[in-house]
Formats: C-alpha cells, sequence, structure tokens
C-alpha cells in the first residue's frame, strides 16, 4: 500500500495502522512496516511511504482477497 504523506517514516519503521476498504463492513486494523519511501523535492513524484502489512487478521485478509477477485 502506499500512502502519501509529506512527512514519510523511515524505512523499517512499523506503526498501526487503520484503513476503510470500500466494500467492507468496517475498517481494517493491522500492523504496517515501510518498506521504501520517497522524501518530498521531486515534482513529478508524489512524497509518501510503501507499507506492507505485517499482521492482518485471517478475516480482513479473506475478505480483501475476495474483493480482489471479484473486481
Amino acid at each position: 500500500m502506499y500512502i502519501p504523506t509529506d512527512d514519510p517514516l523511515d524505512v523499517g519503521v512499523r506503526f498501526r495502522l487503520c484503513f476503510d476498504v470500500e466494500g467492507l463492513p468496517g475498517p481494517v486494523e493491522t500492523v504496517a512496516e515501510v518498506r521504501w519511501n520517497q522524501m518530498p523535492g521531486d515534482p513529478l513524484i508524489v512524497p509518501g511511504m510503501g507499507v506492507m502489512f505485517q499482521k492482518l487478521a485471517p478475516k480482513d485478509q479473506a475478505d480483501i482477497d475476495r474483493l480482489l477477485v471479484t473486481t
């Protein structure tokens, strides 16, 4: 997942993440790790950070997988 922000966290930082997914009844809560970041400065690239989910609940994973298969 890419999170646009003017103040990205350092690579390797883990944090709690809560986000909504269209088609799911409630928010998804997980722990995410910053895998790469893009600092502000390049006018052609939106600053932010790419994150990988570390602890996604099995139900949330199944719901997201189902949405990806049907869209």
